[in-house]
């Protein structure tokens, strides 16, 4: 019976390549470093990795005294609610407005900040969230100087955040170009138009992820910045991309409009990413309570927590991109799989006739790129042979030739 659903599954996806038509969820979700530790265990000790936070401890006191600043400790709890994919048992609650701050020196060029948060029910609006900034000379205190635009050499910030009353993803941004609001008021740009075409939901885990990456050299308009929900990249902005069109202090994407600037977040070299500040600012929704939990900031893109208890990859080169553990043949790699877990299989045709006979819950997941971010494509072989066992395997982006 198991091996005819495998057949079943296989020939799902092979309808879809047939027909053109691939699922977006399959195509767009990226994988970063967080694919190479179960549940982030042991994220911390990636050389990439330069903060974080996942709320275990004994109790509020433990976790607070690993942030440098902190108000309203009273509106904070530690909570037992945590995403799925999570490796701990605690998450932060915020009741109201609160926040957190650290600073992370003695600074970078480049950071991407991943964290999952998730909104209660009767949530409407969100003053302002989560950001990475910069001040020079670093101060042990958030000081946003908001309505002001920055200078260069000063500061700058950016945020992910939910946007307006039609509560939609977008960044919130002050850098020395900003544009001015109709009043001459210069308040956080946004760039994905109004609304953004992103809801936010409510009652739900969502892992949110940005990246800055300054300008260099100071002189130069080659700043970027981009974020992604659940792994999906919903914007990215840098020199000469998107096109699209200024009204005010809004970025409107648009096929027709101009190449965007790009950023100039700074004019000093002095002046670059040196913190962060985990704010959940609700004034007009004091009783808007919000849960994060597994925040990761690092060197490269971290990526989602795969869902899964462990993950394997298959390379016939034997590499896998630096992913561990990692195997030359789909056979081994099945063969050495803990009882439950994903094999990541690099695209392209193996020879191997694949049989499971063990009582194993695995995922066979088809389709990947060299460096296992991206699935581009599909993984082929001669046949696969389920039995002998009462395990259950699904199959993505497989085939029979």
């Amino acid at each position: 019976m198991l091996k005819w659903i495998g057949r079943i599954l296989i020939g799902t996806f092979i309808l879809l390549f047939l027909s053109g038509s691939v699922p977006p969820s399959l195509e767009a979700v990226e994988y970063g470093i967080a694919a190479n530790y179960v549940a982030d265990e042991g994220i911390d000790q990636d050389p990439s990795v330069v903060f974080r936070e996942h709320f275990e401890g004994e109790g509020l006191a433990a976790v607070l005294y690993r942030w440098e600043y902190k108000t309203h400790e009273a509106r904070m709890t530690i909570s037992s609610e945590t995403p799925s994919v999570s490796g701990g048992m605690q998450s932060l609650f915020m009741q109201g407005s609160a926040d957190m701050y650290q600073r992370l020196l003695p600074g970078y060029d480049q950071l991407y900040i991943r964290f999952y948060a998730k909104f209660e029910a009767g949530c409407q609006s969100v003053g302002h969230w989560v950001w990475l900034g910069g001040r020079h000379p670093s101060l042990p205190w958030p000081w946003p100087e908001a309505g002001t635009r920055p200078e260069g050499d000063d500061r700058w910030t950016t945020g992910v955040e939910p946007m307006g009353s039609r509560w939609c993803w977008d960044f919130y941004t002050y850098w020395p170009e900003m544009r001015s609001a109709p009043g001459g008021d210069y308040w956080g740009n946004t760039f994905s138009g109004r609304p953004s075409p992103w809801p936010v939901p409510r009652e739900e885990w969502v892992c949110v992820e940005f990246m800055v990456k300054m300008n260099d050299p100071v002189s130069a308009f080659n700043g970027e910045q981009a974020f992604w929900i659940n792994g999906e990249k919903m914007a990215h902005l840098g020199p000469g991309f998107p096109l699209g069109t200024w009204v005010w202090d809004g970025f409107y994407p648009d096929d027709q409009g101009a190449p965007f600037e790009g950023f100039r977040w700074r004019t000093v070299e002095d002046l670059n990413i040196n913190y962060v500040w985990l704010e959940h600012y609700v004034p007009q929704d004091p009783d808007c309570g919000c849960w994060f939990d597994d925040l990761v900031i690092a060197k490269k893109y971290i990526g989602p927590i795969p869902n899964t208890e462990a993950t394997i990859y298959v390379d016939q080169s034997g590499w896998c991109n630096g992913f561990t553990p990692c195997f030359s043949s789909i056979q081994e790699g099945i063969d050495c799989a803990p009882d439950q877990g994903t094999v990541k299989l690099l695209q392209g045709s193996y020879p191997e006739h694949i049989t499971l006979q063990e009582a194993k819950d695995l995922t066979l997941d088809g389709g990947w790129d060299a460096t296992f971010t991206i699935q581009r494509s599909t993984t082929r072989v001669q046949s696969v042979t389920v039995g002998g066992g009462e395990g259950t395997v699904s199959m993505k982006r497989l085939t029979i030739e």
